[in-house]
């Protein structure tokens, strides 16, 4: 706000300046000095137009600043309490379930070592043909 209110002052003073020397020049007949004049009048002119308009732009924004960004600072409150609260509650609870995966999976794997053998399926079947040929001896 302060650039663009010390911007527009600026420029009205050149404006006034310009104009100044534009009116002096018509007044003692400087012709090829007018219209550079008028020129730099002209630029000076839109340059002055254009610093208001972003100046009462500017003035708009700052009055409905809370209004649009009060919504957003919800939004963003909603994301920050999930990433403080939810997500390292659900990061635990993952880490917990993995752990009780690998639990799992390494007490099938201790608990099963004692039906099952280390080598190749052929040497399963023969197992198996020797525990019923035992039983069938029994029987």
């Amino acid at each position: 706000k302060a650039y663009w209110g010390g911007r527009l002052k600026r420029l009205r003073k050149q404006l006034e300046q310009a104009e100044a020397e534009l009116f002096t020049s018509r007044l003692s007949a400087m012709t090829s000095h007018s219209a550079a004049r008028q020129m730099a009048v002209t630029r000076l002119r839109r340059m002055v137009r254009e610093s208001e308009e972003r100046v009462k732009e500017l003035q708009k924004w700052i009055r409905n600043y809370d209004s649009l960004v009060e919504p957003l600072l919800k939004k963003l409150d909603g994301i920050q309490h999930f990433a403080t609260h939810d997500l390292p509650r659900a990061a635990s609870s993952l880490a917990q379930a993995e752990r009780t995966l690998d639990d799992y999976t390494r007490i099938a794997s201790e608990g099963g070592a004692g039906f099952e053998t280390s080598g190749t399926p052929g040497e399963e079947d023969e197992v198996g043909s020797g525990v019923s040929e035992e039983k069938g001896g029994e029987g």
